[in-house]
């Protein structure tokens, strides 16, 4: 596993970051922001955003403290999964 290490804020919580998986454990999901090492014609690092999950006895607990603009230092793993839509 490659671990991700970056330091950021809350960007947005959807309506439903709160569920169930199929076993019954808690998740949560949010918008996370960092800068990046890429840098905008002033300098100043332009902003990289990441969906974010958690489960279990962790997800419990963000999800009663996380607000927008919280914020947080995240360490785990990307996982990258193509996307496809309706058509």
């Amino acid at each position: 596993m490659q671990e991700f290490i970056a330091n950021g804020r809350v960007a947005s919580i959807p309506d439903d970051a709160v569920g169930k998986t199929a076993n019954g454990h808690v998740s949560f999901k949010f918008e996370f922001v960092c800068d990046s090492s890429q840098q905008d014609q002033e300098g100043k690092g332009l902003p990289a955003f990441f969906h974010v999950q958690v489960y279990g006895k962790q997800a419990e607990i963000m999800a009663q403290s996380l607000s927008k603009g919280s914020p947080i230092l995240i360490k785990g793993e990307i996982i990258q999964r193509p996307y496809t839509n309706q058509q």
